[in-house]
């Protein structure tokens, strides 16, 4: 994705998402409701190329590729899964998908990625639900890729 995209994103939909955080007390942000939320804002910007943002994206991944190599994987895993495809992809879980990828390589993020050790959790825990919400759909897809599932789904929920 080149700059002027990314920025568009960053200023029109990033800063948006801001304002439509919840803070719950007792529980801190309601993560799933700022990726319903961030779904609907680019499905209002109509913001679905993924193609443009691929080069960004690897660097980004490579980037983080030592310090962060779960989320490198997951965000691998997802680029590959809309690059590639295998049946038609649910509408909810493409959005998603697209939304957790732009907002890996978004300039505006909840937590900023340049603060050591905490910057990408929050690009961690939106690819963890979004894989999580997904986990069936996933699952299929790694087995008939030969993809190892077991090193990128989420843990189990320990109240389930």
């Amino acid at each position: 994705m080149n700059s002027t995209r990314v920025n568009h994103f960053n200023n029109s939909v990033g800063l948006r998402l801001g304002s439509r955080l919840q803070f719950i007390p007792e529980k801190g942000i309601d993560f799933d409701h700022f990726i319903d939320e961030g779904v609907r804002l680019l499905e209002s910007e109509g913001r679905r190329d993924i193609g443009s943002m691929i080069p960004e994206l690897r660097a980004k991944i490579a980037a983080i590729h030592d310090e962060h190599p779960l989320l490198a994987r997951r965000l691998e895993f997802l680029e590959t899964v809309l690059v590639v495809g295998m049946e038609p992809l649910l509408e909810k879980a493409d959005n998603e998908i697209h939304f957790a990828l732009l907002y890996a390589i978004a300039e505006v993020d909840l937590v900023p990625d340049v603060f050591p050790e905490v910057g990408y959790v929050d690009d961690a825990i939106i690819c963890e639900i979004v894989l999580r919400r997904h986990a069936a759909f996933f699952e299929r897809f790694c087995q008939a890729r030969g993809i190892d599932w077991s090193a990128l789904h989420p843990e189990r929920d320990r109240r389930e």
